[in-house]
């Protein structure tokens, strides 16, 4: 049986732990943090009113894919291309990009158009840099301020020295287009950014792409998304 003194030894115990508890409880938790960042991610030249048209563009490689597709994405719209696997969406978007000549009209580019392209597979040139220095020389940010942006995008003092080979599929994305949000580019082009990821990742996204001040063009079929995201206009060709 305990004595006394074993049973004044548990309660010392368990006061301490409730101690600790509560001060952990206090701590402000990682949304918390990200909502308390008020960063803008600002365009620093913006583009012309029209961004891109396509008139009567037939679409491919050694043959034609889809074709009559007509029309035009205008600055600070959320453009969304919504159709079934195989119509084509991602082969549009290379010919947007310039990746692939058009089969048959054409698609202009607007003036001082510049795109930032987040592809639906990521690939970074040196999956051994760490999470800061990536951001840090990428955007040319002092520490301090790359730390911010990071915690924004839900990278936090425990992932800063992160290799980019641990990244998970979802933080990959995040920290992409934390990077491309960075850049001078004035025009996101993004397919299917949702895909696998996690509900964190997802409603980061959200909020980022809602606050940016550029054209965003997008594939996806997830509606949930595109509801929040506000998207104003849809490509819809469908088999």
């Amino acid at each position: 049986m305990g004595n006394e003194s074993d049973n004044e030894g548990f309660f010392k115990k368990a006061k301490a732990v409730e101690k600790r508890i509560a001060r952990i409880d206090r701590l402000p938790k990682p949304v918390e943090i990200r909502n308390q960042l008020n960063l803008k991610f600002n365009v620093r030249v913006r583009s012309g009113k029209i961004v891109c048209v396509a008139d009567n563009l037939a679409i491919g490689y050694d043959t034609v894919l889809k074709d009559s597709i007509n029309f035009q994405v205008n600055w600070r719209d959320r453009f969304a291309i919504v159709a079934d696997n195989g119509v084509g969406k991602s082969t549009l978007i290379k010919t947007i990009l310039g990746e692939l000549d058009a089969k048959e009209g054409q698609i202009r580019v607007g003036e001082s158009v510049k795109f930032s392209y987040l592809p639906q597979e990521l690939v970074f040139v040196d999956s051994s840099v760490r999470i800061l220095a990536y951001i840090q020389k990428s955007c040319g940010l002092d520490e301090e301020r790359t730390r911010r942006y990071l915690a924004r995008f839900g990278f936090y003092q425990h992932d800063m020295y992160k290799p980019l080979s641990y990244l998970s599929g979802g933080e990959q994305v995040r920290l992409k287009l934390l990077e491309m949000m960075l850049s001078d580019s004035n025009c996101l082009i993004l397919d299917e950014p949702t895909n696998h990821l996690d509900i964190m990742s997802c409603e980061i996204i959200e909020e980022a792409l809602r606050e940016y001040e550029g054209t965003i063009i997008v594939v996806s079929h997830d509606r949930m998304f595109l509801s929040k995201l506000g998207v104003s206009k849809f490509y819809l060709r469908n088999i």
